[in-house]
């Protein structure tokens, strides 16, 4: 059965426009009465992945050129062995990248065991994102979505226990590339990738302490390298961060920074509203941004206790920016904005001369740029009610999108109390003069994760999960 498509061109007139802000004004308000009752959380039970395990040899070992990160310098690998299709131990860590340049993300797991260390690659399968099969649209239909990998998974032993993987183009070859480092190890362990899933000459870097967070993420401009922060610790007094970029000849020193405490977290976002994303840093439970046009650090004065953070727009905001959600031992949440803060929602007034602004491609004229005279930030809201266990390890905490409300969400993964929990703000009325407050959602939650990632599974357009513990994942259903 053929399907047409119908191109139909509508001319809209200005007291059309004018009635169709009228009618969102009106969902806007139902939206704001059924929101009283907290979203639901449409995430599945997690479903293990089908894999069979492919030994892979392991790239060749020799030292590669590259400069020097940071005092230490580059050294000869250590030699690998591959761990076989038998049980490969307890995740520790998981990434995502598209390894082969198809379209489609894959997916890096790092294990460690009896046998050994060793990272997994699950290649993307299309058929997941973009079904190839009239009997895989048949099984979409009935939500029998297929797995987001294909069977195989490309096993490669490494030579330390990989506690942080990190993925982005470091090598200088235009490809995505892995980096693996253990918890208080002394090196950078990099895989460089040549765009066809195979990964090349294996190099490892010397650092001067010990490793204690990682990430790579959306940081500074885009000059087709990514940049990574590895934060390192020689003693709880002595602590930096590391800034390292990829360039044509490898990693290249940006900067390193002293820290007042062993940093343990990364999150990454627009959060002075300057071209580039900086990075908000937790250490010692306060929270600190790197600008990246500058690579300064500022101390943003918030929680000294904060166990994890995440970055997003989670409440509305005219002037330009994301907002700060910290995480603190007793289960309350802070969300903190710069002090330009104004949750004003935009009038129906507004919101036509905005559209109108766009249609004659010019600039939003209610945009309200930072000022300089009211740098920092100020908590802005405080929720309660968020399990937490009493556990050494927190929970896990992200950013996502599970409601269908506008902004941002919140995920609290507490393997510690076996709770799940959802933080949503519900959407408000054109011209509402603040935000409303966060509802919270919960539900029994039993795996034991250690990581997590929040993306796309299949080919519903919202994010679900891929959970650690024994490489399953957790599907979001559509509604």
């Amino acid at each position: 059965m053929s399907t047409s498509l119908v191109s139909v061109r509508l001319r809209v007139s200005k007291s059309i426009f004018a009635a169709i802000l009228v009618l969102m004004s009106c969902v806007a308000a139902f939206s704001q009465q059924a929101n009283s009752h907290p979203p639901q959380i449409w995430l599945s039970e997690p479903q293990s992945l089908s894999v069979n395990h492919v030994s892979a040899l392991a790239a060749p070992l020799r030292t590669a050129p590259s400069r020097a990160a940071i005092a230490g310098g580059v050294s000869d690998p250590v030699a690998t062995v591959t761990t076989g299709a038998a049980n490969l131990g307890q995740p520790v860590s998981m990434s995502s990248a598209d390894f082969d340049e198809d379209g489609v993300s894959d997916l890096v797991v790092g294990y460690k065991g009896a046998q050994g260390a060793s990272i997994a690659i699950h290649r993307g399968n299309l058929d997941a994102f973009a079904p190839q099969s009239d009997a895989s649209f048949q099984a979409i239909g009935r939500g029998e979505f297929p797995s987001p990998f294909v069977t195989d998974a490309q096993v490669i032993g490494v030579p330390l226990a990989p506690d942080f993987i990190v993925t982005g183009n470091f090598a200088g070859n235009g490809h995505k590339d892995i980096v693996v480092a253990s918890r208080g190890g002394t090196q950078l362990y990099l895989l460089p990738g040549d765009g066809k899933g195979n990964f090349g000459v294996a190099q490892t870097v010397n650092l001067p302490a010990g490793v204690t967070a990682m990430a790579s993420g959306e940081f500074g401009g885009g000059n087709g390298y990514d940049t990574l922060l590895v934060a390192i610790s020689s003693s709880p007094r002595s602590a930096a961060l590391a800034i390292l970029r990829g360039t044509a000849h490898g990693f290249s020193s940006a900067a390193a920074l002293p820290l007042n405490a062993p940093a343990t977290a990364f999150a990454f976002g627009n959060l002075d509203g300057e071209p580039g994303y900086d990075a908000a840093i937790l250490a010692g439970g306060q929270v600190f941004i790197l600008h990246s046009a500058s690579l300064m650090l500022e101390d943003t004065q918030l929680s000294s206790s904060a166990s994890s953070v995440a970055v997003g727009s989670f409440v509305n905001d005219r002037v330009p920016g994301m907002q700060i959600a910290l995480l603190n031992p007793n289960g309350s949440i802070f969300i903190a904005a710069h002090n330009d803060f104004d949750p004003r929602a935009y009038s129906l007034a507004e919101l036509q001369s905005i559209r109108q602004s766009r249609l004659l491609r010019q600039p939003n004229p209610l945009l309200q740029a930072p000022s300089a005279a009211s740098s920092g930030w100020k908590v802005v809201e405080t929720i309660s009610g968020v399990p937490f266990g009493n556990s050494a390890q927190p929970p896990l905490f992200f950013r996502t999108r599970i409601s269908s409300n506008a902004g941002d969400d919140l995920m609290v993964l507490d393997s510690s109390s076996g709770q799940m929990a959802l933080v949503a703000h519900p959407d408000v009325e054109a011209g509402a003069a603040n935000f409303l407050p966060a509802q919270v959602t919960i539900r029994p939650y039993s795996d034991q994760a250690v990581d997590i990632l929040p993306v796309r599974v299949n080919v519903d357009g919202r994010p679900g999960c891929y959970d650690a513990p024994a490489g399953s994942y957790i599907l979001r259903q559509p509604v």
